[in-house]
């Protein structure tokens, strides 16, 4: 099933950085080459199962594996492991757009107006929509299955949210 939604998507990262979750994963290659290292990351369902397993031993109920190619990466490219009941407040993103796709499971994205009423839902599952999340919109998700997976990127370097980039009020549905 994930060979046809998600086409076996494989990432393959060169630089000096390697994120220590990805040493715990099943299916992930490191060999020294030219003298940078290569990662090369296959996204199956062992990986997507091993990110779940840990999603449901943290207490947020979710778990992001980070693929950039480095902290200095100007861009952001990861995959979320999210449980049903994991918080996710409503919140922006001031300096980036936010591209979504579902890899595994199910779960709703939900849209706010400047005034934190719902305004829009988006059912997200794997072969469904590729969601763009312009910049500044509000926007919350809630896992509706266990074991759902979603790849997200983001433009620029990581950085956490600021303050005026988290609605003050948890009220999503």
């Amino acid at each position: 099933m994930l060979r046809d939604t998600f086409s076996a998507l494989c990432i393959t990262s060169i630089g000096h950085w390697i994120n220590p979750l990805l040493l715990s994963l099943p299916r992930v290659s490191i060999c020294l080459n030219y003298q940078a290292w290569r990662i090369s990351l296959t996204i199956d369902q062992r990986l997507l199962d091993s990110l779940t397993e840990q999603a449901k031993a943290s207490p947020r109920l979710r778990l992001n594996l980070d693929l950039r190619n480095s902290p200095e990466d100007q861009s952001q490219r990861m995959l979320n492991a999210i449980e049903p009941g994991t918080e996710m407040p409503i919140h922006r993103h001031l300096g980036s757009s936010e591209t979504v796709v579902c890899v595994r499971g199910h779960f709703e994205e939900y849209f706010y107006d400047s005034e934190g009423r719902l305004t829009e839902t988006v059912d997200m599952v794997p072969g469904g929509v590729v969601l763009n999340v312009e910049k500044g919109r509000w926007h919350s998700l809630r896992s509706l299955e266990s074991g759902t997976v979603l790849f997200e990127c983001k433009d620029g370097a990581y950085r956490p949210l600021g303050e005026e980039e988290v609605w003050p009020v948890l009220n999503q549905p």
